[in-house]
């Protein structure tokens, strides 16, 4: 998990992170309810109920998200699909799988999860409504309750539209998949329809903030949002036909320097320092005494020590274990190792030969389409 998340720990062992950017929105929320929307709606109260209510809407919601996302993380390991973890972000969140569905069906089962989570959570919030009311004047836990039932609907609303990366899209994917048999076909029709929906919520938002609604603002945010990931969705896709009869070892960067477990950081750095040119080097498989590759270890991470330590940590201690970084063979399809590893577009694969030596590695620079 990066810097750029705050942990949350593991909730039915997934890892949970929150961007930092969520806990911003966050606190914006919770103080626009303390200080403004409920004290005009219910005065008289103590300013202490007031942030007690606004404390408790803001958590209530990103709970609702966070079992949004742990719906899809359940359903994928179910599937036999690999599960990072699940990172709650200021537009709901996100489960990073490790693995793609292997059917159409699988595919639209995980997307699906979601929003029948979701579905769950409006009815209990609807159900808490209804116990809190008394039948006498509203309170804030009515209110409340009230909020977070027709917000976690419109939530469930708005993850159906069919659109990439929203819910919605991934299940038009799945029955384009299942129709035609291809993958890419019904990732290229859900990045189209993408288009579409953007379009449509970005004129929805602009002429909503004409008129004065703040709300507005947001739907031109998704819409952005809706409408980058659908490019990114279509160059994915022109990026596969380039991928087509080409091997893990064609598109892998070769002549990577390798790092000895023993050795300092100081002394590992200064080696690289020496070569001219590095090739641009970020990543280098570390080996242990036999020649084994233990796993990798990355030059930002070694950057990140300290100077003054660098003469006493070892290569060693800053290793990715092997078992840990997806390894290919040299002559596995390209197009079916980034189907097989999504993580290729944020981390490493390791390249080996028929022997099991490591050959190269592959990373997202490796995938690059003009």
């Amino acid at each position: 998990m990066g810097s750029a998340e705050l942990s949350l720990g593991r909730i039915l062992g997934v890892r949970v992170g929150m961007s930092w950017g969520l806990v911003a929105i966050g606190a914006f929320f919770t103080l626009t309810l303390a200080l403004n929307q409920y004290p005009a709606a219910f005065p008289g109260r103590t300013g202490a109920e007031y942030w007690l209510a606004g404390a408790a809407t803001t958590a209530l919601f990103t709970l609702s998200v966070l079992v949004h996302e742990l719906g899809h993380a359940v359903v994928a390991r179910g599937d036999d699909v690999g599960v990072d973890g699940v990172t709650l972000w200021m537009f709901g969140g996100v489960a990073r799988l490790t693995s793609l569905p292997r059917t159409a069906g699988a595919e639209a089962r995980i997307a699906l999860a979601g929003p029948a989570a979701t579905g769950v959570t409006s009815g209990v919030f609807w159900l808490l409504t209804m116990l809190a009311d008394d039948g006498g004047r509203p309170s804030i836990a009515v209110t409340m309750f009230d909020w977070l039932t027709r917000t976690n609907l419109l939530l469930l609303a708005l993850n159906l539209l069919p659109a990439l990366p929203l819910d919605g899209g991934r299940v038009l994917g799945a029955a384009v998949w299942g129709a035609s048999g291809r993958r890419d076909t019904g990732v290229l029709v859900a990045a189209r329809s993408g288009w579409v929906v953007g379009i449509a919520l970005g004129l929805f938002g602009i002429l909503s903030v004409q008129r004065g609604s703040f709300g507005g603002l947001w739907a031109v945010l998704i819409a952005l949002f809706v409408l980058s990931s659908s490019r990114e969705a279509e160059r994915q896709r022109r990026a596969s036909d380039r991928w087509q009869g080409r091997t893990a070892g064609d598109a892998m960067r070769t002549g990577v320097p390798t790092a000895d477990a023993w050795l300092r950081v100081d002394a590992f750095l200064t080696h690289l320092q020496d070569r001219s040119p590095t090739g641009g080097h970020d990543v280098f498989p570390v080996r242990g005494a036999d020649g084994e590759v233990l796993g990798v270890v990355r030059l930002e991470r070694m950057l990140t020590v300290p100077t003054a330590d660098r003469a006493f940590v070892t290569v060693a201690e800053l290793t990715e274990p092997r078992r840990d970084v997806p390894v290919v063979a040299v002559d596995e399809p390209l197009a079916e190792v980034v189907d097989n590893h999504p993580e290729i577009h944020r981390g490493t694969v390791m390249v080996v030969d028929r022997t099991g030596r490591v050959v190269g590695v592959l990373g997202p620079e490796c995938l690059a389409v003009p």
